[in-house]
């Protein structure tokens, strides 16, 4: 049991008879463990995009993808009614029903708000595709466009940046204005009390 977060790991490991040894991390021991502030379905797409990044790269390209559409609707709000309250944007992206947006399409919304560098717009868009090769198969079957462990790897990188770059820092960065506005209350009440 975690001290921290009370929440129980589970490690199997088996050897003996035609086994040589497998053993079983839970949660996976490359997996970050995310504070509360990073929303619970974000952390467990991410836990299984690390769990199966060598099992199946294809599988955690798909779920980092995902992880990323969660964060862009949540972090950034890019749901229904914010189509709604964007209607230039909406019409530019040829939305017709705000309910079914698409990840290209809320990429496109997050590139309009701004506040997001260029290259990290462009690694959405890169991770955009090369999730798809999971979430949206070549029409042609003949086509087979795989997804290495070394590229889902890198896949994830990228969503622990993301989440770095947004959950973790908008967090820290609520502690530290929260501690010094206790600060200024401090001195507030210290200087009441001399007057």
């Amino acid at each position: 049991i975690c001290p921290d977060c009370l929440k129980a790991s589970l490690s199997v490991s088996a050897a003996g008879g035609t086994l040589e040894k497998i053993s079983y991390n839970y949660p996976p021991p490359n997996a970050k463990n995310y504070p509360e502030c990073v929303p619970e379905q974000i952390r467990q797409d991410y836990s299984e995009a690390v769990l199966i990044v060598d099992l199946s790269p294809k599988a955690s390209a798909t779920l980092s993808r995902r992880c990323l559409q969660g964060i862009i609707r949540d972090f950034w709000e890019i749901t229904p009614q914010f189509w709604d309250s964007h209607i230039e944007l909406k019409r530019e992206v040829r939305l017709k029903d705000s309910s079914k947006a698409n990840l290209w399409q809320e990429i496109k919304a997050v590139e309009q708000l701004g506040g997001v560098p260029a290259p990290i717009i462009a690694a959405f868009k890169q991770l955009k595709d090369i999730g798809n090769i999971g979430a949206h198969p070549e029409m042609d079957v003949g086509v087979i466009v795989d997804v290495e462990p070394g590229e889902a790897e890198t896949l994830v990188k990228l969503i622990e940046l993301i989440i770095r770059q947004t959950y973790i820092q908008r967090n820290s960065d609520q502690e530290l204005l929260k501690q010094v506005e206790d600060i200024a209350l401090k001195k507030a009440k210290q200087r009441g009390d001399h007057k």
